[in-house]
């Protein structure tokens, strides 16, 4: 898997600012991550099946349980901003603490989104 990665965070009322962007690793996203607000981070992950190199896109929300709750209660208004910022997605995560997500649950929700796994 290749990784290609941007995270944005809302800043005052609806002025979406990305924060940071990279290739690498799912660590590296996380650890961009800011823990006072929350984040929405998109993966763009490419895999070989075969001789066939395939695309995704994976759509992160980080909600940590530290954010306060008027923020949390403002998500729902973010929303179409979000969306329309970053167009489609194939599979989604909302997530509150970064041991939710790995390598291996993206690979397991495209896969199952995808039907590029194998069942045996």
């Amino acid at each position: 898997y290749f990784i290609l990665f941007y995270i944005f965070i809302f800043k005052k009322a609806k002025a979406l600012k990305l924060i940071s962007s990279g290739t690498g690793s799912l660590d590296q996203l996380l650890n961009h991550l800011e823990n006072d607000t929350i984040n929405y981070g998109l993966l763009r992950v490419s895999e070989k099946i075969d001789n066939s190199v395939t695309v995704k896109f994976v759509f992160i929300q980080w909600q940590p349980e530290s954010v306060p709750t008027i923020m949390r209660a403002t998500v729902s208004t973010h929303k179409g901003d979000v969306r329309q910022l970053f167009g489609q997605w194939h599979v989604d995560f909302f997530i509150t603490t970064k041991e939710e997500i790995n390598m291996d649950l993206i690979k397991q929700k495209v896969g199952d989104a995808s039907g590029g796994r194998n069942r045996v």
